[in-house]
């Protein structure tokens, strides 16, 4: 997340690396409010971290519905699809998430991307 941040902010994306921790609603919930953002990542690396992605995605959404949330990671590029079904997820950037996450914040060439639209799932390729 930290290098993903690194990379926006030199791309000129003003962003933000939250780390939850205890009474993580509260902190994610103000997080909400001090920083308005238009896009939130959630890491979904691993198998393990499927719940958790999905409750925060969750609270995202049921704070503010137009906040676009995507996930990035192995376990959100291998199960984009169901992940995309099954959640409150925008969208999933599949593999290396620089390029495509700076183009879809910019609106430009979309790649790599599943996108929920209209209750379909759309994939932009390369």
């Amino acid at each position: 997340m930290l290098w993903i941040a690194s990379f926006l902010e030199k791309n000129g994306v003003s962003c933000k690396v939250i780390f939850l921790k205890n009474n993580f609603e509260k902190h994610l919930i103000q997080s909400l409010i001090d920083y308005k953002p238009k896009f939130v990542g959630i890491s979904l690396k691993w198998w393990d971290t499927i719940y958790s992605a999905e409750l925060i995605s969750k609270r995202v959404k049921s704070f503010n519905n137009n906040i676009f949330v995507f996930a990035g990671g192995q376990t959100a590029t291998y199960y984009a699809k169901e992940v995309l079904e099954n959640s409150f997820f925008d969208a999933v950037i599949e593999g290396d998430a620089e390029i495509p996450l700076l183009n879809l914040i910019k609106k430009q060439s979309l790649t790599n991307l599943k996108i929920k639209e209209n209750n379909k799932i759309v994939s932009y390729n390369k």
